[in-house]
Order: C-alpha cells, then sequence, then structure tokens
C-alpha cells in the first residue's frame, strides 16, 4: 500500500516520542539523535517510494502495543501503577487514562516507523560481514580512557566516594579479602553469590584491602573489555573504523552504565556482561560468516563458565545462543559440526570448572559449595508467602520487563534499533540475539523477588544497536578534519554529562567521610584493643571493612537466603558474649549485657544505625 511522504515522517517522530526519556538531560540528546535520523532517512532516495504491506503493519502495530506497557510504567509512578496491576482502584486508573490513551495515540501513529526503515534498507545490498575487527592503539587508548571515566563516575567504588556504604560490594570485598588470608568461601564465610566473584574482590583486596580501590580497578578493566569487544561487535557488522567510531562507543557505555539497573557497581551483571559481549561476538562471526571454528567455541565456553562461577542465573543469554546453534546445525544436518561445537564449549567450560571444583575438593568444601551456592540459592532464597508460588515465578519475568524496561527504557530501545539494523544483515542472527535476549531475561527474573540491578544484564544486547548509530554518524560527518572530531567529542561530552544525570551514585560523590556512617562508627570501634564486631539482621555496610577487621563466624552478615536460621545463629554468637561491638540498622535492639553508645544516619537513605559495646566488669 502506498503511503505519503508525510505520512511516514509523522510516523518516525511518533515512534520516537514513543521512547522519549521523562529525564530532560536525557531526552535533549536523544531528541537530536531522532531529528538527525529522520532527516538522514527522509532524504534518502527511494524513500517517497517505499511502499507497506499490511503484514508488516500488523506486526509492528502488535509489537508497538507490548511496548506500550513498558511506556505506562514509565510515565506513571510505580507505587500508582502497581497496585493497577494486582488490585482495582478506580483513583489509580483514572490516573493512568492519560497515559494511556496517549500511548495509544503514538502506539497506533507510529506502527509505520519499522515498515518504513526495514522496507527502505530491504531493498538494498546486504553488507557483508566485516573480516577485520583489530583495534588500533589509539582505539584502545580511548576505550581505556572512556572505562576510568564511565567507571569513576558511575561506580561506588570510585576514588571520587570518601566511603563505599553499599551493602553487596561490602560483604563481596570482605569475602574476597577473606580468601587472602586463608578463608573458604561457604565453608569459612556464607556468602551467596558465585566463587569467582569473589575471587575478582580478592584480586581487588590484593592491591587496597580495606578500601575499594583495588575492585574500582577490577571494574574498569572489566568495562574496557566490554567497550572492545562493543567496538568489535560495531566493526565486524558496520565496517566502520576510525577513532570517532570508538569515541561513540564509549559514549554509548557511559549512557547505559549509567542507567538505574547499574545501581551502584561490583555486581554479579557487571562483571558478566564482558563474558556475554564476547559469546555474542563470536556467535555473531560464525553465524555470519557460516564457519563455526573450534577456537571460538573453546572461548564460549570459557566465557560461560565464567559467568556459571559468578551467578549462574545470568547464564540465560547463553542457553539462547545454545538453542538456536543446536537448531541451526540441525536443520543443515551438519552434525560433524555440532560435535565440534559440542566439544569445544565443554573444553572450555572445562578449563574454567575444574581448577573450581578442585580447589573446593581440596578444601574440603565441596559440600558447603553445594549447600550455599546451589541448594540455599535455589530453594530458600526470598521464601514465603507469594514467592511460593511456581505461577508467580513463572509469570515474574513478564512482569519485571515492564517494570524495569521502563526504568531503563534506552535499553529497550537500543534492543529495538539493533534488531531492525541486523534484519537486513543477517535473519540467522536475528532470530539468535531475539531468543538470547528471551531467555537471558527470564532466567535473570524468573525468581520470588527480582532487584533493579538484574536488568543490568540485558546490557549486552544495546551493542548491536550502536552499529546503525556508528553508521549514521560517519555519514553525516564526512569530512575527516579537526573540526568534525572537535564537534564529535563535545557531543560525547555533552551526552555523558546528560547521563549523570541518571547515576545512583552520584548523590554520593562530594559527600565527607565522617557524614558516614559506616566511617563515624568504626572510628569508635577502632578506638578499641579489641575490635571484635557483629553486624545484627542487616546487610554489611563496610564496617568490617573500614574497622579494618576480618569476621571470623560464618553467618557475618545477614542474608536473603535462610534469613531465620541466620538470625538465630547470629543470636547465639552474641550471647556467648565473645563479641565487643554490634550494631544494628533501622531500630534499637536490647543485647543483654551490651549498652548503645552511638547512633547515626545515613546521609543517601532513610536508615538509622546502632553501635552497642559489650558491658565489662
Amino acid at each position: 500500500m502506498k503511503v505519503s511522504s508525510n505520512l511516514k515522517i509523522i510516523s518516525l517522530i511518533a515512534f520516537a516520542l514513543f521512547f522519549c526519556p521523562a529525564n530532560v538531560f536525557l531526552a535533549i540528546p536523544f531528541v537530536g539523535a531522532c531529528a538527525l535520523f529522520i532527516r538522514h532517512i527522509s532524504t534518502k532516495e527511494g524513500f517517497k517510494k517505499v511502499e507497506l504491506d499490511k503484514k508488516s503493519v500488523l506486526l509492528s502495530m502488535a509489537m508497538n502495543l507490548l511496548l506500550l506497557f513498558i511506556f505506562i510504567f514509565r510515565w506513571n509512578t510505580v507505587i500508582g501503577l502497581i497496585p493497577t496491576v494486582f488490585i482495582f482502584r478506580w483513583n489509580t486508573v483514572i490516573g493512568l487514562i492519560p497515559t494511556v490513551l496517549g500511548g495509544l495515540i503514538l502506539t497506533v501513529t507510529g506502527s509505520l516507523a519499522i515498515p518504513v526503515v526495514t522496507a527502505l534498507y530491504g531493498h538494498e545490498a546486504k553488507a557483508s560481514v566485516s573480516s577485520d575487527t583489530k583495534l588500533t592503539i589509539p582505539e584502545h587508548l580511548v576505550a581505556l580512557v572512556f572505562s576510568f571515566l564511565i567507571i569513576t563516575i558511575t561506580s561506588s567504588s570510585s576514588p571520587l566516594i570518601a566511603v563505599n556504604q553499599i551493602n553487596d560490594p561490602n560483604c563481596l570485598l570482605t569475602v574476597g579479602r577473606g580468601l587472602i588470608h586463608g578463608k573458604i568461601v561457604y565453608r569459612d564465610l556464607i556468602e551467596q553469590k558465585g566463587p569467582i566473584l569473589y575471587l575478582i574482590n580478592a584480586i581487588g583486596a590484593l592491591i587496597t584491602p580495606y578500601d575499594f580501590k583495588g575492585v574500582w580497578l577490577m571494574e574498569v578493566i572489566a568495562c574496557d573489555i566490554f567497550i572492545v569487544t562493543a567496538s568489535k561487535i560495531q566493526k565486524l557488522l558496520s565496517g566502520k573504523k576510525d577513532l570517532i567510531t570508538t569515541i561513540l562507543i564509549g559514549t554509548l557505555t557511559f549512557v547505559v552504565y549509567s542507567c538505574r539497573c547499574f545501581a551502584y557497581g561490583n555486581t554479579a551483571e557487571e562483571f558478566s556482561i564482558p563474558c556475554i559481549a564476547i559469546a555474542l561476538y563470536l556467535c555473531i562471526r560464525c553465524i555470519a560468516e557460516a564457519k563455526i571454528d573450534f577456537k571460538s567455541t573453546v572461548i564460549v565456553g570459557i566465557c560461560t563458565a565464567v559467568i556459571f562461577w559468578i551467578k549462574y542465573t545470568i547464564c540465560g543469554a547463553i542457553v539462547g545462543i545454545a538453542l538456536f546453534i543446536l537448531g541451526y546445525l540441525i536443520k543443515r544436518k551438519d552434525f560433524k559440526t555440532l560435535l565440534r561445537t559440542i566439544l569445544g564449549v565443554l573444553t572450555g567450560f572445562a578449563i574454567v570448572s575444574l581448577p573450581v571444583i578442585i580447589f573446593f575438593a581440596a578444601n574440603h568444601a565441596l559440600n558447603d559449595l553445594k549447600e550455599v551456592y546451589f541448594i540455599s540459592n535455589i530453594f530458600k532464597y526470598n521464601m514465603g508467602g507469594e514467592a511460593d508460588d511456581p505461577v508467580y515465578k513463572l509469570l515474574n519475568p513478564l512482569l519485571m520487563l515492564f517494570l524495569y524496561g521502563a526504568e531503563n527504557f534506552h535499553l529497550i530501545l537500543m534492543f529495538v534499533i539493533g534488531q531492525i539494523y541486523l534484519s537486513r544483515k543477517s535473519k540467522s542472527v536475528t532470530i539468535m540475539t531475539s531468543i538470547a535476549f528471551v531467555t537471558c531475561f527470564f532466567f535473570a527474573f524468573i525468581s520470588s523477588k527480582s532487584y533493579p540491578y538484574y536488568a543490568f544484564v540485558l546490557t549486552p544486547f544495546t551493542i548491536v544497536s550502536w552499529a546503525p548509530i556508528s553508521e549514521l554518524i560517519s555519514e553525516n560527518t564526512k569530512k575527516k578534519n579537526a573540526a568534525r572530531y572537535a564537534i564529535v567529542i563535545a557531543l560525547a561530552l555533552i551526552t555523558c554529562a546528560a547521563s549523570v544525570s541518571e547515576s545512583r551514585n552520584r548523590e554520593q560523590i562530594g559527600i565527607a567521610k565522617d557524614d558516614y556512617p559506616t566511617y563515624h562508627l568504626s572510628q569508635i570501634i577502632k578506638e578499641s584493643d579489641d575490635r571484635s564486631l557483629i553486624c545484627y539482621g542487616f546487610l554489611d555496610r563496610g564496617f568490617y571493612t573500614y574497622t579494618e577487621t576480618d569476621p571470623d563466624v560464618k553467618y557475618f552478615t545477614y542474608l536473603n537466603a535462610d534469613s531465620e536460621h541466620i538470625l538465630s545463629v547470629q543470636s547465639a554468637y552474641i550471647a556467648t558474649g565473645n563479641y565487643k561491638y554490634i550494631i544494628t540498622e533501622y531500630a534499637p535492639v536490647n543485647f543483654e549485657g551490651y549498652e548503645l553508645i552511638a547512633t547515626d544516619k545515613s546521609p543517601i537513605e532513610d536508615i538509622d544505625y546502632y553501635l552497642y559495646r559489650r558491658i565489662d566488669d
């Protein structure tokens, strides 16, 4: 069917508004990029002649209707919307009417956008993938500079933040420090994540045992690997090979790392995404070249094992890729390649996993590994109430897609852009990445309870969209001169500055260390020769780190798995009277033989802390 050029442009504008961020600082570069793209595509030869078929328009509208739910979640507060999902409330429903109507208008109006773009590029020759994806030394330097900048601004481990008071990073560093001091995770110190994540923190603790500068460097390295791999994927797909492209990749990485789901850094998701990105790069290259080599399969196996031993629920992306490769090779009846692929992946997996198993076996801790990392996480994590309902667990990923897709809208936007772009490069790769995205999200959120940082695992799926953005920038800045670089660098800086407004750590930059309860109460404890300490009923906020002590008990911190048992064991520790200090949060607790000596309040959260000291005769 024929559609006028004006209607096509209106549809593109409506589709762009569908994803426009609510943050005014991010909206400005977003609108600028969309205007540049619409101008670019509307002046392209063949734009006026593009005809659409009804089937593609209907499919586009169906996808938009799904995205409509994310739109509604994003433009209404979570507190106001969740009751609408579970409990019928007239006042909440009425409040949603303007958002729903506005979203429906954009849904229908923007339904032509994707068919227009795909039809326009569909009759162009499909570009083959590039075989040369090596980065030059200047490109590596740009990637490293961006890595330092990104982690320094977005992570709670940053030297710009006086005290890291975030719970999970502190628990990880405490266990990592325990490893270098001879303790074995799960046997001597109970924590829930995978052993490789503690190994990463142990390396950080070797550099700086009682602050986060070492962990900060480990995050910088992980970010650099991600940017380098993202640049390789971009080169693989677009063939663009200049320094400006690497600057663009660094800028977009800054945008993604500034999102809400990055949380505070030093998470399992953060250290896993370089491995997912590497696996995606190798698999896209193998499928596009119709050649699966043994070396690539071994590397994918290594990446899979690293992810598995960091946090096995993050393996969803690899599961999706594996399902596609299995079907792809079976369909081609290439069973020889299938067997070689399975052997390669298993070989890579064994290279990482065997040392892990041998380490725990040599330290008589295999059973502890099984009980804590597997059984406890699977059967005891956040149990009780609706959490025990298997139907709730299965539906949770769908609800979380709307919720966290709304909070981190650009992850969904970039994924959609990437899939449209891939559709003209390789149908097989498009299907593979789509399956991997679904399984990745499903595995990450099939749980009784979900946390915002789980969504960060979707970050590698944004990389594909950076190739068409690179092409767009290159086509609109063809003259390679100093002015061109100056404009690109200025735009990159503006975009990064705008992204900082979304970072969850920005509020901590500039707070003096004396204003943190972790530092203040730790200084009181350090005045004593006996620094023995129990953090009762809450996740450690850094008290072991900033008092420069190591816990000598298994349950040094509260966990979300087997919580009642942990509290009873901690109470037994306290009853022995062997510990000089106790710290609680939120509310005071009466402990026999102890007196309350200090209180303090977090400068970034509504949490009070209470310090108790043993009453010695």
